[in-house]
């Protein structure tokens, strides 16, 4: 997640979620007209604003989050043990 001069953004490889002021907007990396319905038709709990647009009014639930993780390409972030972060600082203080 990134904030910028408009506010918070969660990047993905094929589209981006942005932050407004009455939920989120969806915008996905659309080829064509017929991609634009397919997509429309994975999201279907996203309101269409115009063609790579799409509004989130509400919280996903996670069933729907995950969802637009996958069909967005936005990376997971791990988890790291209390181990693996000790190893990491090891390494990094060198």
């Amino acid at each position: 997640m990134i904030r910028d001069s408009t506010g918070w953004a969660l990047y993905g490889r094929r589209g981006l979620i942005r932050t407004i002021d009455q939920g989120w907007l969806v915008y996905v990396l659309c080829g064509s007209t017929r991609h634009w319905t397919q997509v429309q038709r994975a999201l279907p709990f996203c309101e269409p604003v115009e063609p790579g647009i799409l509004r989130l009014r509400v919280l996903p639930d996670p069933a729907q989050a995950a969802h637009l993780q996958r069909y967005l390409r936005i990376p997971k972030r791990h988890e790291l043990s209390t181990r693996s972060m000790a190893l990491v600082r090891d390494r990094l203080s060198l």
